[in-house]
């Protein structure tokens, strides 16, 4: 794909595009037929090939120490200097858009990556949005930029979608748009701003560069949405097949009240009663606080960075409510 041109297609496709499928509603639905649409073009060279996503959530704590970020998979850190990515499956690629340079990447942290959203974060913000105005904000300023900007380097750039980090991010966001629409009842639910002052996306509006409209894209499994997921199922607190469905079976036993947990956690339920800090336990583990998006990411995707913090501030705040009690968090380490 990449030697047929494929990856500079498809990133200039995204560059070019980038102001009018970012900060607005027509962030889910482009992307999802981006992802699909790069899938496709896959499976011409291989008819086995599938974009799988990166549960990313899982790895919110120490992202750096993830699997996926191995010499077996897309490689880690840039070298020292370059920034070239060496190892994994795109390890000492030269790419040729927006000009020849090779795959780069550069931890926000130096060797390290700052911390990201937490699976029970992303399982509040799917229970309690109940509009598209709602939820895409709510992703689109925490993992999905957390993300980027962890790997940085093209991850950062308008033509991330260099990196094959790019589809397996975005095919985990699509998955969580997806748990959404299936948990919430939401299947044909497009509501919030577009583009080219749209004030309110529906079903019948084009996706941007597609010519076809939103609703050949909101229901998986059917036409070209010939895909699912393996976590393809509501969030009903009894699967853990992803990090935010294992968060969601394990707020459903947790010790939070069951007023705390209906205002974090909508839907779910329990009678047993919250203790407090002086009650945790000492060797309690704690959630660590994402890291705020700096204001030029914001800028380079006409986010409203006044909006950015304070979702920012929202997202902490819910950390030091759960810190505050003796809930116990997942894959905290």
């Amino acid at each position: 794909m990449r030697d047929a041109g494929w990856f500079a297609w498809f990133s200039r496709i995204h560059a070019t595009n980038f102001g009018s499928i970012h900060g607005n509603s027509q962030f889910f639905p482009f992307h999802r037929r981006f992802v699909q649409d790069f899938e496709r073009v896959g499976k011409a060279f291989n008819s086995g090939f599938i974009v799988p996503y990166w549960d990313s959530a899982r790895d919110y704590a120490a992202p750096q120490n993830s699997a996926v970020l191995t010499s077996a998979w897309i490689g880690g850190n840039g070298a020292s200097g370059s920034h070239c990515v060496t190892n994994g499956i795109q390890g000492g690629w030269t790419m040729t858009y927006p000009n020849t340079h090779c795959l780069s990447r550069q931890y926000d942290n130096g060797s390290r990556i700052n911390p990201w959203y937490s699976p029970e974060f992303i399982l509040s913000r799917l229970l309690s949005d109940t509009t598209m105005a709602a939820l895409r904000p709510d992703i689109e300023y925490s993992i999905h930029g957390a993300v980027h900007l962890g790997l940085a380097g093209d991850m950062s750039t308008t033509y991330s979608s260099n990196d094959f980090a790019f589809y397996m991010h975005h095919a985990n966001l699509d998955r969580l748009w997806w748990k959404w629409q299936i948990t919430n009842n939401k299947i044909w639910v497009m509501d919030g701003p577009g583009p080219n002052g749209i004030s309110n996306l529906t079903i019948n509006n084009n996706i941007t560069y597609y010519n076809e409209p939103i609703r050949n894209v909101m229901q998986l499994g059917y036409g070209d949405m010939c895909f699912t997921y393996a976590d393809s199922a509501p969030l009903t607190g009894t699967s853990t097949a992803s990090s935010e469905s294992a968060a969601a079976s394990n707020v459903q036993s947790t010790s939070l009240s069951p007023s705390l947990k209906q205002s974090l956690f909508p839907g779910t339920n329990s009678s047993t009663s919250l203790r407090r800090r002086g009650n945790v336990r000492k060797n309690k583990k704690l959630m660590p606080h994402p890291h705020l998006m700096p204001e030029s990411f914001a800028r380079m995707h006409k986010y409203n960075y006044d909006d950015v913090k304070a979702h920012y501030k929202a997202a902490c705040d819910f950390v030091d409510i759960l810190n505050n009690s003796d809930y116990e968090p997942l894959y905290c380490y």
